[in-house]
């Protein structure tokens, strides 16, 4: 890495307009149907400890340690799918292998609380959270973007 290589921890994402790019989609939370209001310590420890366990858990063993034996195993399932070319394995990207594997499993087990169709939405707020997390390696940005995510769609109960 040279000296004007700067590595992802040292990104400060709180400056890129890909981070602010991130929040975008939870401004239209608002025009989800309504929800009953969650407290707010609910609403940042359910995003820190989803983001512990997805981002810094599952997502990083995939990419990292995991990356042959899962994805040989998706890789093989996307392919009987037909859709194999939608995930790239071989080069580091937002939407990585990690990431769409992370995602699904997110979905799954949002089924536990939510509606089907519910649940099936929260895939793509997960990708959006695994791309930052792809791009920065750091949990701050994921759980912030989560817990401003969850903010819009719960609403905010003013009392803690």
């Amino acid at each position: 890495m040279d000296s004007t290589t700067i590595s992802p921890r040292g990104r400060k994402f709180y400056v890129e307009s890909f981070f602010y790019a991130a929040l975008l989609p939870a401004c239209f939370g608002w025009l989800l149907p309504c929800h009953e209001a969650i407290p707010l310590w609910r609403i940042l420890l359910l995003a820190f400890a989803e983001e512990a366990l997805f981002r810094a858990g599952i997502q990083d063993w995939v990419e990292n340690r995991g990356q042959m034996r899962c994805s040989q195993m998706m890789a093989h399932a996307f392919y009987r799918m037909g859709i194999s070319r939608l995930v790239d394995r071989e080069t580091p990207k937002f939407i990585s292998f990690g990431n769409v594997c992370t995602s699904v499993l997110f979905a799954l087990v949002h089924l536990v609380d939510h509606r089907p169709l519910w649940a099936l939405g929260t895939f793509f707020p997960s990708l959006i959270f695994g791309a930052l997390f792809t791009r920065y390696k750091r949990l701050l940005p994921c759980f912030t973007a989560h817990a401003v995510y969850n903010l819009a769609y719960f609403g905010l109960e003013l009392g803690i």
